[in-house]
């Protein structure tokens, strides 16, 4: 299990399922993407120039906007 999903040690899995394809740049994305990108987060309409730290993760965004009960 994702730490995020407090399944402790039940039995089960997971299975991701993805498909995708390379574009040739981010004009060939499709219009709502853009659209939300540049209404919620317009930083990541373009590469970024250089490294930065620390790194985000899928698990360290959900983390920031999502606290279990003992956390609380």
């Amino acid at each position: 299990w994702l730490p995020w999903m407090e399944l402790g040690t039940r039995p089960g899995a997971l299975v991701y399922h993805c498909r995708g394809a390379k574009l040739g740049g981010y004009d060939e994305v499709p219009d709502r993407l853009p659209a939300h990108v540049a209404a919620h987060a317009p930083r990541f309409a373009r590469a970024p120039e250089e490294w930065s730290e620390p790194n985000e993760t899928s698990w360290t965004a959900f983390r920031k906007r999502h606290r279990s009960p003992a956390e609380k």
